[in-house]
């Protein structure tokens, strides 16, 4: 088991947001973060970080869809 916590980096102020609290998360099992809208910026990231298992095997597959939204 491993907790762990996804986390918004906003580059432009090296601030962390939380997107989803630390959890119990069981060997072989998944979680989905679904319905989120972040605005990411160039040099934003977003960082999985384990917090209770010191060797943790995380896997993190990220989608996301672009919006062009022309200014004007």
């Amino acid at each position: 088991n491993t907790d762990y916590e996804i986390m918004w980096y906003e580059s432009s102020t090296g601030t962390r947001y939380t997107i989803s609290g630390a959890k119990n998360l069981p060997a072989l099992s998944c979680e989905r973060v679904s319905d989120l809208s972040i605005a990411l910026q160039p040099g934003d990231r977003i960082e999985v970080t384990p917090s209770s298992n010191p060797t943790p095997e995380l896997h993190v597959i990220i989608t996301c869809a672009e919006q062009f939204i022309p200014v004007g």
